[in-house]
């Protein structure tokens, strides 16, 4: 820039600021932009329910009375501070007016819902970071608590589980994160079903305790879901168990024939105790620093699935998780690790939802292809 333009810009620029309406004159544009935060707005658009749920509705930057009312009361109804209680399943629009203005917020409310029991052993308990894993849809997934509450749900957040330690299943609160808001994210980006999860796991624990003692407290907490939700008038459409087990049956040195027959009597008692259908398993994958160290229990769980109809074969992909990475201390996944798993099993479970067929699967252990039973 030379020495007169210079002057000249500076001189502008005075001008500008002593006597603003000359401003054109210097031809400075005017950079004053109106704020779109501060144009009225509600604080949502859209929103998900399931049927006896509620939401505030609020119009931020209101200048002026706003009143709100809604197109399908029988849906979803909404009170004059913007309270809107689902009703029923269907869809509709909540208007909030303002200044001969109007807002909208579309209402999805759903009745139906799939109940599923996450239980396990510490890597289903989930020694993640809360904090790394996947957004949820909007009505996704719900928690049931079972434990410290059980007439209400929660909106599913990690760590999942907190609180929820009772009798044989009793984590002691070590809970950082787990592959739940994983398998979940996954599962209802298919099915479109939203998803009320128990927690129900056990560090430590082996296929004996899981026969004789465990699958008690699993029931009770199944039944305990179950009930809760028929007093919100909600259905159940399945009620799965994901189980993730058998590190510690490695370590002991647990017979493949051994391993079979507890973990088939483990849900078998399940069966007669709760109504849930299905045993969705989460292979377990190598001890790092003995890779033979768990070949018994992944062949046991591997034949339970393809030979016995009460189980489904959802995730092989632990055995692969090896690198630091995924890999915490040869035994417990990291978050990155818990997010891969999930999101292999929740996609193979709503498949399994959706079709009635199981999965097949790139088994990394064996080299090949799982091919599930027909």
């Amino acid at each position: 820039m030379n020495t007169f333009r210079k002057t000249l810009w500076i001189l502008c620029a005075i001008v500008t600021l002593l006597f603003p309406p000359f401003s054109v004159f210097c031809n400075v544009q005017d950079i004053s932009v109106t704020d779109a935060a501060g144009r009225p707005a509600l604080n949502y658009s859209e929103k998900a329910l399931l049927k006896g749920e509620t939401v505030k509705l609020k119009l931020k930057n209101a200048k002026g009375t706003v009143t709100f009312s809604s197109k399908n009361k029988k849906t979803a109804s909404v009170s004059s501070s913007g309270q809107v209680t689902a009703k029923a399943a269907g869809t509709t629009v909540i208007i909030a007016s303002c200044q001969g203005k109007s807002y909208r917020c579309r209402i999805t409310v759903r009745d139906t819902v799939d109940l599923i029991v996450f239980a396990g052993q510490s890597n289903m308990t989930g020694r993640g970071d809360s904090t790394n894993v996947p957004k949820l849809a909007d009505g996704a997934g719900y928690e049931s608590r079972t434990v410290t509450n059980a007439g209400s749900l929660f909106a599913l957040k990690e760590p999942f589980g907190m609180g929820q330690d009772r009798n044989s299943l009793n984590d002691n609160g070590l809970r950082t994160g787990s592959m739940v808001t994983s398998f979940v994210q996954a599962y209802y980006q298919r099915t479109q079903t939203p998803v009320v999860a128990v927690s129900a796991t056990i560090a430590g624990s082996g296929c004996v305790s899981w026969s004789t003692i465990h699958y008690k407290e699993v029931a009770a907490r199944v039944r305990q879901a179950q009930k809760a939700l028929k007093k919100r008038g909600l259905k159940i459409e399945n009620c799965y168990l994901v189980f993730m087990q058998g590190e510690n049956d490695g370590f002991a040195g647990t017979s493949q024939t051994f391993y079979k027959k507890r973990i088939t009597q483990m849900f078998r008692n399940l069966q007669k105790s709760c109504s849930v259908e299905k045993c969705l398993l989460i292979r377990i994958g190598s001890y790092t620093k003995d890779p033979n160290l768990y070949a018994d229990i992944v062949k046991a769980q591997t034949d339970l699935c393809q030979n016995n109809k009460n189980f489904v074969l959802v995730s092989v992909k632990a055995a692969s998780l090896k690198s630091s990475y995924y890999q915490e201390d040869g035994i417990h996944l990291t978050q990155k690790g818990l997010n891969v798993l999930g999101k292999e099993a929740g996609t193979n479970a709503a498949t399994y939802k959706l079709t009635g067929k199981e999965p097949n699967l790139k088994d990394s252990k064996y080299k090949n292809t799982y091919k599930p039973k027909r």
